[in-house]
């Protein structure tokens, strides 16, 4: 079975189980899979994986928002504080959850599913 009908059985599979297209597929998993990433979904990762990615991406948007926007005369210092302070807890939470509701579903390991 390829990357992409594993994919499309497991979003099958998570909407029957009443999870929404943007938490089976994220916009960062789309993306990552658009450029030829072969990453597994977020719910068969780690929470370390997932804290990683989703903080990481937080922290970038929150970070173009921040030159971007009205804030401009804040310090770099109190930037990089906010940056870090807010990537840590959105990934923090969004692993968090993922995880959870992995377990709840008793998915297995992404090399054997489907199981």
């Amino acid at each position: 079975m390829t990357h992409r009908e594993k994919v499309k059985l497991w979003s099958r599979q998570a909407a029957a189980n009443g999870l929404g297209r943007f938490r089976v597929t994220p916009l960062q998993w789309r993306i990552f899979w658009l450029v030829g990433w072969r990453l597994p979904p977020p719910h068969f990762l780690s929470f370390a994986a997932n804290f990683l990615v989703f903080g990481a991406s937080f922290a970038l948007i929150w970070a173009a928002y921040l030159v971007t926007s009205r804030y401009r005369s804040i310090t770099s210092l109190r930037a990089v504080v906010e940056i870090s302070i807010f990537g840590v807890v959105f990934g923090a939470a969004i692993a968090g959850v993922v995880w959870y509701q992995a377990r709840k579903l008793q998915l297995p390991r992404w090399g054997s599913y489907p199981a």
